[in-house]
């Protein structure tokens, strides 16, 4: 049978053939006469015999236009030189090749098709960054050589379509990336190359926020990053005094759990609005995680914005980030914690969400051991007690004590309940390893609601896998007391299948 990573192949080869079929038919209803070939643009032989057969049927090529690329998107440590090849070869092999295959004593104009990931730089791609940034030099270089060309290396941001999909637009939107309109886009390529002009160019929506160096880079108009909050709560990260973090590594370094960011955020927004109490959280997006080395300190701190009040509850937008004074700022998880002055009641809990499932038969120990990353403080997963397509279940235990986390606990005990939410997120881990096949982190979480305190005795958990597409899960969770009773709930968790983590999660010691 199909994977489903086979099957998301097929649907995006089918969707890219019908795309260039429709501009075909487009480019003929306008008169003009074109003709698609598809070769491989590493492939030097390929390239010279297409060209030769080009130029022998049309004349000299006056005009290269390079819009080659391809992603494999991963942490640097996690990439394979396959997946550099692939990315690195397709952008700078393929223009020299092309470039080679062409007379440049005909050739009138050059496009590179660049990245402004190229200036910017963007998690997980490096091979990208560095393949753009080359293809930006190789533009330079043919400028000086062949001043009768008029070349143009343009970086490029996401565009509103093609590999940008609705969801991927909500995430550059919410870094501050605006997408460039298709016809505006179109506009922009005919001016670069319809005056005399520098030979990069860094492209990007109207109204991006750019990091200050970069903020005169573009050719848009940008509006300069908003002053950072008002800083609430700050924290000096290290193994020794949080030895909590030792049992959370990932690739060789501890990194900070998504379920104690939300237990930091849900301290800092209450102790700057005394007399109210934590309800939840709405939007929690993680940027980059907080890893620390075995001898590493990283100071972080949550910033404030200004409260909002709506349908009787507070609303705080909090960002947690490192750096800032001497060094750039880093935006690792953004946030808005909801306050209100009293515990919300919690809705009916939907009886059919606990439908039985069939029963797993590996041990806990052996999911541990094998499936997840966690050490020794976060295995609070004590039992599975069902798991299939539409989800899993489990018991899960309640975390100790904060002192027996770290030193000097920010309070003497949770706000929320950070081992039963880690256990909740290690569930899905747990399903996606089982049921699509690959391990996955999360990177979202649409709304987090807190209706009572978490009994010592832990809970009962339960997750619904409400979509899986391409690398893509999204799943509802709900934690119950032993009668069944709602403790919370968290919806529209967002987790990123990734095959390379099996690797990352076996490097679980920090190094």
């Amino acid at each position: 049978p199909a994977t489903p990573a086979a099957l998301r192949d097929a649907v995006r080869t089918a969707l890219s053939e019908a795309e260039i079929r429709t501009t075909l038919e487009d480019l003929t209803a306008l008169g003009v006469t074109a003709s698609y070939r598809s070769v491989d643009v590493r492939d030097a032989a390929a390239v010279g015999t297409l060209v030769a057969e080009v130029t022998a049927a049309h004349g000299p090529v006056r005009m290269f236009i390079h819009g080659a690329g391809v992603l494999a998107d991963k942490a640097i440590v996690d990439k394979t030189d396959a997946d550099l090849d692939r990315v690195y070869d397709t952008k700078v092999l393929g223009a020299t090749t092309l470039l080679g295959a062409l007379d440049l004593a005909q050739l009138r104009g050059l496009v590179m098709f660049s990245s402004s990931t190229a200036r910017f730089g963007r998690v997980g791609q490096a091979d990208y960054a560095m393949a753009n940034e080359v293809l930006n030099k190789l533009a330079q270089q043919v400028a000086a050589e062949h001043p009768h060309v008029r070349v143009r290396s343009l970086g490029w941001g996401p565009w509103d379509g093609g590999m940008v999909t609705p969801a991927l637009a909500e995430l550059f939107a919410q870094e501050g990336v605006r997408t460039i309109g298709l016809e505006v886009g179109a506009q922009l390529l005919v001016d670069a190359l319809g005056h005399e002009a520098p030979t990069e160019w860094v492209i990007v929506g109207e109204g991006s926020r750019l990091p200050g160096p970069f903020a005169s880079a573009a050719t848009q108009t940008e509006v300069a990053a908003p002053a950072p909050g008002e800083t609430v709560f700050t924290r000096t990260l290290g193994v020794d005094d949080h030895p909590f973090l030792a049992s959370h590594a990932i690739g060789g370094k501890a990194v900070l759990p998504a379920a104690m960011m939300v237990e930091w955020f849900a301290h800092a927004a209450m102790a700057q609005h005394p007399g109210l109490r934590f309800v939840g959280i709405e939007d929690l997006e993680v940027y980059r995680g907080v890893k620390i080395g075995r001898t590493e300190r990283v100071d972080v701190r949550i910033e404030a914005g200004a409260v909002e009040k709506a349908d009787g509850q507070f609303c705080v937008p909090m960002e947690l980030c490192s750096g800032g004074t001497n060094g750039s700022r880093v935006l690792h998880a953004r946030t808005r914690v909801l306050l209100a002055s009293s515990e919300v009641s919690a809705p009916n809990h939907d009886a059919a969400a606990d439908a039985a499932l069939p029963a797993y038969a590996e041990p806990v120990d052996t999911v541990y051991a094998q499936r997840l990353f966690h050490g020794q403080a976060f295995q609070g997963i004590t039992s599975i007690d069902g798991l299939a397509a539409p989800g899993i279940k489990a018991t899960v235990r309640a975390a100790p004590k904060p002192k027996e986390w770290m030193s000097a606990p920010v309070r003497g005990r949770w706000i929320t309940e950070p081992l039963a939410i880690d256990c909740g997120l290690q569930a899905v881990i747990v399903w996606s390893a089982t049921q699509a096949g690959t391990p996955s982190l999360p990177s979202r979480i649409g709304a987090y609601r807190q209706y009572r305190p978490f009994p010592r005795e832990g809970a009962r958990l339960g997750v619904r896998i409400a979509e899986q597409s391409g690398s893509r899960v999204v799943a509802d969770l709900d934690w119950l007391d032993a009668s069944g009773q709602l403790l919370a709930t968290m919806s529209g968790g967002e987790f990123t299948l990734d095959a390379g983590l099996a690797g990352a999660f076996s490097r679980n010691r920090v190094e």
